[in-house]
């Protein structure tokens, strides 16, 4: 029962929070100016975001929104 409740716990943490990963130019000037009214619209939503130009595998849940320029 006690680890049933504990991954419960983290689920429902992990559902409140959005992970978006970026490219540093794109993070910097196109969506930090954007970031704080999506939080005004959606504050029951925190947004953790990895900034870098690195490439994340969404796929092993290490982001659930990666952003890349064209």
């Amino acid at each position: 029962d006690a680890m049933g409740e504990a991954f419960a716990a983290v689920h429902s943490e992990t559902e409140s929070v959005i992970s978006i990963t970026a490219p540093r130019t794109l993070a910097t000037n196109w969506l930090a100016s954007r970031l704080g009214s999506f939080q005004l619209a959606r504050p029951d939503l925190a947004v953790r975001l990895h900034v870098g130009d690195e490439m994340i595998d969404l796929l092993a849940g290490e982001a659930d929104v990666g952003l890349r320029g064209a």
